[in-house]
C-alpha cells in the first residue's frame, strides 16, 4: 500500500458515560445518533467541532468532569484513495484510536503510561493507518485525567517526501531492533538560525532485518512555533537525517518512532526517540517579571514560621522493614517524625539517622507529584541524617478513605490538588504556600539534631520535588547543596505569556510567580552548590527551557546536566548525556557522581560509563 492524502471533518459526535467498554468502539462502522452501552441505556451525543484540531471537553460538558469519565468520540476521515494515511493525536489521559472498525493505536490505561505528552496535540503520537477511499470511520475510547481535551488530525503528506513509495513491514520481531537518534554535534551548542541534523538509525543486535525497510515517523515543534513532521523508509543500512533551525532561543522537541503494522498498543521504547536541541540557550529568560513583593512576601511567611514553637513528636519505627517490604539497613535508626508548623498542616515524615555516633551531613528529601505516601529507598543511605518529608502533611500509613477524605477539600474547583486558578491567583490562598511553608520547616527540624554535624544540609528531590528542594535553598539560611532533577514549575508562565512549549502545571496565574522556581533560583546563595542532575532533552512535563532559566538564574556555582531521548520518566539504557557547569567549580567539583544525588545509581553510573554522545552511523 501507498499513502495518500487525507482530510477530516471538524464535526464529531461525543457520547459520553461513567463506564464505556473499549471493545465497544469496534461495533462502529458509522457516526451514530445514539449508542446503546451493553446494559441498554442510551447514550445521546453531544456534537463538537474542533477548533484548530482540538476539543476541550470540559469545557463542552460546563466544568470539570470526574476523573476516569469514559467516552467515545466519533468522526469521519474522507480519504482519496485506499492506501495509508498518517495520522496522528494526543487525549487525556487515556485513549484508544479505531478506524473502520480495527485498531489503530492506542495509549490505554492498561501497560502504558497514558498519554504522556501533556500537550495533547495531534503531534503527541504519530501513527500510519489504513484507509479506503471516501469516507473512513474515527472512533476515539477515552477515559478522562484531569483536563478532558484531545488533539487529533491528519499529518500532511509533503517534507520531500516519496509519497508513492509502497509501506511494507516484514516478518520479524521489532523487539530486537533499537532506535538510535543523535544530533551531529553537542545539542546545547546551537545558535538561532543554525542548521541542526538530527540522525536516526536502527541498531540490530541479531541482523535480523538486514535490506528489510521499516518506516520513520517524526515530528518536530519548537519554542518557536513551527511545527514539522515527516515519514521516510529506514533500515540498518540507510539512516534518516532531519534538518531544523529555531527562529528564537529556545529549544526544538523532536519526536520519532519505527511504524509498523499493526501498531502496538504500547511501542517499546527502544523503537522510540524523544528528544531535542537547544538554541542560545544562555539568552533563556522567565516569561513573567518577579513580582515587587517577592521578598517581602517570603519574609511574612518565615515570621509566621517562626511564631510557631518548634514542637514535635518522634515515634521509634521498631520493625526491620517497611509496610512494602523493604528492608532497613541495621546501621540506620528509623522514626516517624511530626513537626508542628505555620499552615494549614504539620510537617510529617521519616527520618533516618546513622545508629554510630558521631556528627554527620543532613538532607531533607522531597518527593514528585503525588498523593500517595512514598516510602524511599532514598532513605537507605548510611551516613547521613535523611529526613524524607511528606508534601502534604498528611498522616503517614493510613488507609485510602483518609487520604481521598484529606484531599477532598483541595480539589473542589479541578481534581488535582494545587492546579485550582482560584486559589492559586493570590499567593496567600495557593496550596503550595503550606508546601513550601513545610519545606522550610523540615529544615529547622533538621537544625535541632544533636547528630548534625552543623555544616552541610542538603536538599534534594525530582519534579515537585526538585521545586521543593529549590524553594528550600532559596528560603532556608544554610542550605549547602541544592540537588534535583526535571524541576518542575519552571517559567510557569512560558506557554502563557511567551508561546514556549507548554509543560503540565497548573494553569498561570500572577500569584504562581511567587513559588516560580525560575524566581527562587535567582536568590540562592552563593554558599550553596546547585546541581541539576537530570534535565530530559524530551521532557515536557518540566520542558528544558523552563530547568535551563533555573541554572541561568542561579549566581553561585552549579552544574547540570542534560538527557538525549530522556522524558520526564524515562532514562535510555545508554543515556547520552551533554553537560553544562559553572567554570569556578571545574577544578575543585570535577567528579560526576552527585553528593547525595536524586538519580539513582543505576542510572548515573549507566550515565558515567558511555560517551558525551553517540557515536554517528
Amino acid at each position: 500500500m501507498h499513502f495518500v492524502s487525507a482530510t477530516l471533518s471538524p464535526v464529531w459526535k461525543l457520547f459520553v458515560a461513567k463506564e464505556i467498554p473499549e471493545d465497544a468502539s469496534a461495533s462502529i462502522t458509522s457516526v451514530p445518533d445514539i449508542f446503546t452501552l451493553p446494559s441498554g441505556e442510551a447514550l445521546k451525543p453531544v456534537e463538537v467541532t474542533l477548533e484548530g484540531e482540538r476539543a476541550d471537553f470540559n469545557k463542552i460538558l460546563g466544568g470539570f468532569v470526574p476523573e476516569g469519565t469514559c467516552g467515545l468520540f466519533v468522526g469521519i476521515l474522507n480519504a482519496e484513495d485506499d492506501g495509508v494515511a498518517l495520522y496522528g493525536a494526543g487525549a487525556d489521559w487515556w485513549w484508544t484510536c479505531y478506524v473502520n472498525g480495527e485498531k489503530a493505536f492506542a495509549r490505554p490505561r492498561k501497560d502504558s503510561g497514558g498519554n504522556v505528552r501533556g500537550s495533547f496535540l495531534k503531534t503527541d503520537w504519530i501513527f500510519p493507518i489504513h484507509v479506503r477511499k471516501g469516507a473512513n470511520i474515527i472512533v476515539f475510547h477515552l477515559v478522562s485525567g484531569q483536563r478532558w481535551s484531545i488533539g487529533t488530525g491528519v499529518l500532511p503528506i509533503g517534507n520531500g517526501q516519496d509519497t508513492h513509495a509502497e509501506f511494507r513491514v516484514s516478518s520479524f520481531e521489532v523487539a530486537d531492533l533499537q532506535l538510535v537518534g543523535t544530533t551531529t554535534r553537542d545539542p546545547l551548542s546551537y545558535r538561532v538560525g543554525e542548521e541542526m541534523e538530527f540522525v536516526f538509525f536502527l541498531k540490530d543486535p541479531r541482523a535480523a532485518t538486514t535490506g528489510k525497510p521499516l518506516f520513520l515517523v517524526w515530528n518536530r515543534r519548537g519554542d518557536d512555533g513551527t511545527v514539522d513532521s515527516g515519514f521516510t523508509t529506514i533500515s540498518v543500512e540507510k539512516p534518516v537525517r532531519v534538518r531544523t533551525s529555531l527562529a528564537r532561543a529556545g529549544f526544538v522537541h523532536v519526536t520519532a518512532s519505527v511504524a509498523t503494522f499493526p501498531t502496538p498498543d504500547t511501542i517499546p521504547p527502544l523503537l522510540q526517540f524523544e528528544g531535542g536541541a537547544g538554541a542560545d540557550i544562555d539568552a533563556l529568560k522567565p516569561a513573567a517579571t518577579c513580582p515587587d513583593d517577592f521578598d517581602a512576601f517570603w519574609t511574612r511567611q518565615r515570621a509566621l514560621l517562626d511564631a510557631v514553637p518548634l514542637a514535635s513528636e518522634t515515634h521509634l519505627w521498631q520493625y526491620p522493614c517497611f509496610p512494602d517490604g523493604t528492608k532497613i539497613p541495621k546501621s540506620l535508626r528509623m522514626f516517624l517524625v511530626k513537626v508542628a508548623c505555620a499552615g494549614p498542616n504539620p510537617v510529617t515524615g521519616l527520618l533516618a539517622v546513622p545508629k554510630t555516633p558521631g556528627k554527620y551531613p543532613a538532607r531533607v528529601v522531597f518527593d514528585g507529584y503525588s498523593k500517595e505516601p512514598k516510602q524511599s529507598h532514598r532513605l537507605m543511605t548510611e551516613g547521613v541524617i535523611t529526613f524524607h518529608v511528606n508534601a502534604h502533611g498528611y498522616d503517614l500509613f493510613r488507609d485510602p478513605v483518609y487520604y481521598e477524605a484529606f484531599f477532598a477539600p483541595f480539589e473542589r474547583d479541578i481534581p488535582a490538588y494545587g492546579f485550582s486558578p482560584r486559589e492559586n491567583s493570590d499567593p496567600e490562598t495557593s496550596y503550595y504556600r503550606g508546601m513550601a511553608l513545610r519545606a522550610m520547616r523540615a529544615f529547622d527540624y533538621l537544625k535541632t539534631l544533636p547528630e548534625w554535624n552543623g555544616r552541610d544540609l542538603i536538599a534534594t528531590g525530582g519534579s515537585q520535588g526538585g521545586l521543593q528542594a529549590v524553594w528550600a535553598a532559596s528560603l532556608v539560611p544554610g542550605v549547602t547543596r541544592c540537588e534535583t532533577s526535571i524541576v518542575w514549575c519552571s517559567n510557569i508562565a512560558g506557554a502563557t505569556l511567551d508561546n514556549r512549549l507548554p509543560g503540565w502545571h497548573p494553569q498561570y496565574v500572577r500569584g504562581l510567580d511567587y513559588y516560580d522556581t525560575v524566581f527562587h533560583a535567582a536568590r540562592i546563595p552563593a554558599s550553596c552548590f546547585v546541581d541539576l542532575e537530570r534535565i530530559g532533552l524530551g521532557d515536557y512535563t518540566c520542558p528544558p527551557s523552563g530547568v535551563t532559566m533555573v541554572y541561568n538564574a542561579v549566581q553561585g556555582p552549579k552544574r547540570a546536566a542534560y538527557y538525549q531521548n530522556s522524558t520526564h520518566g524515562y532514562v535510555p539504557p545508554e543515556p547520552s548525556v551533554f553537560r553544562i557547569f559553572d567554570a569556578e567549580i571545574t577544578d575543585h567539583d570535577a567528579d560526576l557522581a552527585p553528593f547525595f544525588g536524586c538519580i539513582d545509581d543505576e542510572t548515573w553510573e549507566k550515565a558515567k560509563s558511555v560517551q558525551e554522545n553517540f557515536k554517528q552511523p
